[in-house]
């Protein structure tokens, strides 16, 4: 499904006929990859430092949920 989603966006983009446009799309999927980029970093860092710090994370329904949560919609 994703492969098909993936598909779909490639088509929309390639049948855009301004350049400008196209170079424009461009630029703010890079910088939609580098924002996803930084916030998976900030995020395993605020994970690990939880994990490290000696608190009883796991008894913590919010701490459990950073250290341990669904990084598949990070991108």
């Amino acid at each position: 499904m994703l492969a098909l989603a993936k598909e779909a966006d490639t088509q929309r983009k390639e049948d855009i006929d301004d350049p400008k446009a196209r170079q424009q799309l461009d630029g703010l999927e890079v910088a939609m990859k580098s924002s996803r980029q930084k916030w998976r970093i900030m995020k395993e860092t605020t994970s690990a430092t939880i994990a490290g710090s000696g608190v009883d994370w796991a008894r913590d329904p919010a701490l459990l949920e950073i250290v341990l949560g669904d990084n598949e919609n990070d991108g």
